[in-house]
């Protein structure tokens, strides 16, 4: 395999730098200046990649999105021909991986979605691109629970995606107030097994 160019190197450093101080600090708490001292990246470089701040954290997204998705679909390729199972351990993986950085971090685009809402247009359209991404995925996957009974519930699976996705988030709020996955766990089961109709593996556990 190739190794990546300079420029692309610096690139990719910049959006997996501006990943993890945007996660700690948002996108107001988050300068340029800290993003470039922290790389070595001059002001000219940046603005060679990117137009704006703006378009920086839209193209951060995009990096996060990427990411999540590749997990998932590792995850599934995984889990053949399992979707209920595949579902349940997005719920349990992830509160492990939440658990490993002591809880006081949530979703990227959930955090920026409550602070910017849709006042940054390429924003705003990198989260949109996000949620519509995950929702098709995972609506998808539903149908194919469905098809072979292990997911009973009779709403749309748009919907029951939608809904798990949003039940996450609020989840993820509730973890960082109080330092532990305890509720984001047991809400979560609810989801399943009570909307979604599995019968969980891990119930009781960390669903």
């Amino acid at each position: 395999m190739a190794r990546p160019r300079r420029n692309d190197h610096n690139r990719e450093l910049l959006i997996e730098t501006g990943l993890e101080l945007l996660a700690k600090q948002g996108y107001h708490g988050t300068g340029l200046k800290q993003i470039l001292d922290t790389v070595s990246v001059p002001k000219g470089s940046f603005y060679h990649y990117f137009e704006s701040k703006e378009h920086f954290v839209a193209a951060v997204i995009d990096h996060y999105r990427e990411q999540i998705m590749q997990r998932l679909l590792l995850l599934q390729a995984s889990t053949p021909q399992q979707p209920a199972v595949v579902i349940e351990q997005i719920v349990v993986q992830g509160a492990q991986l939440y658990r490993q950085n002591q809880c006081d971090k949530g979703c990227l685009v959930g955090s920026l979605a409550a602070e910017l809402g849709s006042q940054n247009r390429h924003c705003h359209e990198a989260m949109q691109r996000f949620w519509h991404e995950f929702d098709q995925w995972l609506a998808a996957l539903i149908d194919e629970g469905k098809a072979s009974a292990v997911i009973t519930s009779s709403l749309p699976s748009l919907q029951l995606a939608r809904l798990f996705w949003d039940s996450w988030q609020g989840g993820l709020i509730r973890m960082q107030l109080q330092g532990n996955t305890k509720q984001l766990n047991q809400q979560m089961e609810l989801v399943l097994t009570q909307l979604f109709g599995i019968k969980l593996q891990h119930q009781g556990d960390a669903a």
